[in-house]
């Protein structure tokens, strides 16, 4: 009995020493971690000082207050459409397109397929859409008095904990843009140019819109919208019914936009918003947003005090440098961007050792690589309907169309809109039927010779975004 009292005591000593050992190592890694993480981000904020740069400031990004009654955003039709967000007054029904395995599907740009309007009509069970359409027309005079003024800043920035807090406000004008583009594509259809190129400067004003919304939803929605008043323009052009002043407004307009300046912007916001969450650790809050993940218990962030504070400060570091790559690719002045390291950066997210980051970043950078590919795809679209619009205004004097883009410069073109995709002029091709292709060498850097790219899809064939080149097809012939 005795000795197994001794033996008891010596386990329940050397118990005791290991928990304690334990503990000491766990405070003692806690600390090294702790000290580890802060001083890097302290560098790295030092470093950014030194260039000018207040990383930790991302409210400094957002637009500043205007006044009510100079906000877009604060008229009363569009304050109704966010409180009613259930309204069907201004959204089109559902529109089923046919799949038709015997053609590529795509922009009509790319495969000079147009689809036609009656699946609009079926949906709207009328066979006259601009009746059908007509339902809308005292809500969009509502909506472009309000687009004449100068302003815009949705309300909900002030309190903004999100990547995407003005989603359901971009939603709503991305429903007025299909009204818009539905409309314009219906009054060239009854021949009514004039009327369908008002249709598509007001869908451009509300592309343009959110221009200064410092986030990648707001990039998205914006080259979403453009592209989507693109194909008016393409069918104008293609049908001869724009004369040389509509062409020359329609050029002007289709000019202006700069994507590439919009993303340098949301890249520089979300560097600053996402490591100030990391670091407060309001790290699960946007990635619901983004991926809609509802398996965790985001009001309860208990647990995550039990992850080093340093390992956050080292998550924001990776993160903060991480971004900075992303906006080096970017130039907006010639509005291009630098894939040599897309591919790199996008593997490099992945590898970090941190579950932190690993779990922080996944969804948001896939989210940020589709967003920003098709930015980039959009900004070459819009260089090549302006390059298209001049075309036209070439065509329209010379009774053909040029035999290069060069002889489109100084009349016609100030100079020739580059490649985003390497800087280089825009790409252009005559073909054995008389007609020509405006064209990028798209995301695989490759010179196609103006052929696109196609996959399957549900078993369809579909254009290939990241193979082949990005093309805008341009009738020649009469």
């Amino acid at each position: 009995m005795y000795n197994t009292m001794i033996i008891i005591k010596k386990i329940l000593k050397w118990t005791v020493c290991v928990l304690l050992t334990l503990a000491v190592l766990v405070a003692l890694f806690y600390v090294v971690e702790n000290t580890r993480g802060k001083r890097a981000w302290e560098q790295y904020t030092r470093e950014c000082a030194a260039r000018g740069e207040d990383i930790g400031d991302w409210l400094s990004l957002i637009p500043p207050p205007i006044p009510d009654e100079d906000n877009i955003a604060m008229a009363p039709i569009f304050l109704d459409l966010l409180v009613n967000p259930n309204r069907k007054k201004l959204h089109l029904p559902y529109v089923r397109f046919p799949t038709d395995t015997n053609t590529v599907q795509g922009a009509v740009w790319q495969t000079g397929v147009y689809r036609g309007l009656d699946p609009y009509r079926v949906a709207l069970s009328n066979d006259n859409l601009l009746a059908a359409l007509a339902v809308y027309n005292d809500d969009l005079r509502e909506v472009e008095e309000v687009l004449k003024r100068p302003l815009f800043r949705y309300a909900g920035w002030d309190e903004v904990d999100s990547l995407t807090p003005e989603a359901p406000v971009t939603l709503v004008y991305n429903s007025l843009g299909w009204i818009y583009h539905l409309r314009s594509r219906a009054r060239l259809e009854a021949g009514q140019p004039g009327d369908a190129l008002e249709d598509i400067k007001t869908g451009f004003r509300i592309a343009n819109i959110e221009k200064a919304a410092p986030s990648l939803f707001a990039l998205s929605m914006r080259g979403y919208i453009s592209n989507m008043m693109l194909e008016p323009v393409w069918l104008g052009i293609c049908e001869r019914v724009w004369n040389e002043q509509q062409l020359a407004t329609l050029q002007g307009i289709i000019e202006e936009i700069n994507l590439a300046e919009h993303m340098v912007l949301a890249v520089r916001f979300n560097r600053r918003l996402l490591a100030s969450q990391l670091i407060s650790r309001h790290w699960f809050s946007w990635i619901v947003g983004l991926s809609g993940t509802k398996s965790w218990d985001f009001n309860d962030m208990s647990y995550s005090y039990m992850i080093p504070t340093g390992w956050f400060y080292q998550n924001a570091v990776h993160l903060a440098n991480f971004y900075g790559k992303r906006e080096c690719m970017i130039h907006a002045n010639k509005r291009c961007f630098d894939f040599s390291q897309w591919e790199y950066l996008d593997k490099a997210t992945r590898c970090f050792p941190r579950v932190i980051y690993a779990l922080a970043t996944l969804a948001h950078e896939d989210f940020f690589s589709v967003v920003g590919m098709r930015a980039v795809l959009a900004q070459a679209t819009l260089h090549q309907a302006a390059i298209a619009c001049a075309i036209e205004r070439y065509r329209l004097e010379n009774m053909r169309i040029p035999e290069r883009l060069d002889d489109l410069v100084p009349t016609y073109l100030a100079k020739i809109p580059c490649d985003p995709c390497d800087g280089h002029p825009m790409r252009y091709k005559l073909e054995d039927d008389g007609n020509a292709v405006i064209y990028s060498i798209g995301r695989n850097g490759i010179d196609d010779g103006g052929q696109f790219g196609v996959r399957k899809r549900n078993g369809a064939d579909v254009v290939d975004i990241d193979s082949g080149d990005w093309i805008w097809r341009v009738a020649g012939a009469e």
